[in-house]
């Protein structure tokens, strides 16, 4: 500011600062991590100091307010050529600076997820970006073809608390220390709350519970540990296809299969109570009973044995998810 007041003022080999001192002048203060706002904000402030002190000179020595006013035009149009330079330099390196960051925190997030990452790398890591090792954070890992960029690029933007996003064998991916809103077109999977060091087992549950909520056909987001013992069912494909040949194929004999198969999930779900299966299905409790016996005669088993009903639970949710993913399958539509 001094030197343009110097230019004003055609004082004796004053010069303008040129376009390339200005240029560096806003890489500094960018590498200083100095805010385009504070700098302006301070410039603005220079100048207004500056206009005072010239209304006040001009006041003293009974300056024409013309002159004033064509001296106060010729700083300001200085200012606003000083500024738009190294403003624009600021602006790239800051953006250039922002670039590098997002790229670090990708690759260390990379790094935590796939247990590439040393201990005292990590320790670094979670000094550098403000995260604790003595608290919790959740795995996520969502299908890139089924969340659009800018939907993950949004849920990575500061909010109530820390995300920290990369991409894993092409599958967006991340831990975080909530849940965020998912949007209801794509299904986002959350592993369980592990510590900063147990996070790439949080990722593993995450990638089960994503394939899971997948067969399913969920959407939104999705907690491994609401899923219960889905997770096995979606990972053991050949003990599903033996239960549902043991315990759902005699059943197609009877000729009301899928009733049968309805009335026993609500059953195994309601901790097998017959009442409280008949209010759920609006049937006679009677309806329940026979129902069941007529299951148990097809099949010649007995669902009053432990084992015998966590198999037939699993073999109808292996079936069940074996038919969705058959309708959402491209090839079959």
């Amino acid at each position: 500011m001094d030197r343009l007041f110097a230019a004003l003022a055609d004082e004796p080999g004053a010069e303008l600062p040129e376009v390339a001192q200005l240029t560096d002048y806003g890489r500094l203060r960018a590498t200083q991590s100095v805010s385009i706002e504070g700098l302006l904000r301070s410039w603005r402030l220079a100048e207004r100091l500056h206009l005072e002190t010239l209304t006040a000179v001009a006041a003293d020595c009974d300056a024409d307010d013309a002159v004033l006013l064509e001296i106060t035009r010729d700083l300001l149009a200085l200012v606003d050529c000083a500024a738009a330079s190294f403003s624009d330099a600021h602006r790239r390196i800051s953006r250039t600076r922002a670039e590098q960051d997002r790229d670090r925190r990708a690759e260390f997030t990379h790094a935590v997820l796939t247990a590439t990452v040393s201990a005292t790398e990590l320790t670094l890591g979670l000094q550098r970006y403000g995260l604790r090792d003595d608290r919790e954070y959740r795995a996520f890992r969502a299908r890139a073809d089924s969340l659009p960029r800018h939907e993950f690029d949004r849920l990575l933007r500061p909010g109530g608390g820390q995300i920290f996003g990369t991409i894993v064998d092409g599958d967006f991916a991340g831990f975080t220390d909530h849940i965020p809103p998912a949007p209801d077109t794509a299904l986002i999977a959350f592993g369980p709350a592990r510590a900063p060091a147990e996070l790439p087992q949080s990722f593993r549950l995450a990638g089960r519970a994503l394939a899971t909520a997948s067969a399913l056909g969920r959407t939104g987001a999705c907690d491994f540990d609401e899923l219960g013992l889905l997770p096995g069912v979606s990972a053991d494909p050949e003990l599903g296809a033996e239960l549902v040949q043991r315990y759902l194929r005699p059943l197609e004999r009877s000729g009301s299969a899928t009733v049968l198969v309805d009335t026993l999930a609500v059953y195994l779900d309601t901790g097998m109570r017959v009442e409280a299966t008949a209010q759920r299905l609006i049937v006679h409790p009677n309806t329940v009973r026979y129902r069941i016996g007529r299951f148990e005669e097809l099949t010649g088993c007995d669902l009053r044995r432990a084992h015998v009903g966590a198999q037939v639970w699993w073999a109808i949710h292996y079936e069940l998810m074996t038919h969705t993913a058959a309708k959402s399958d491209p090839a079959n539509q």
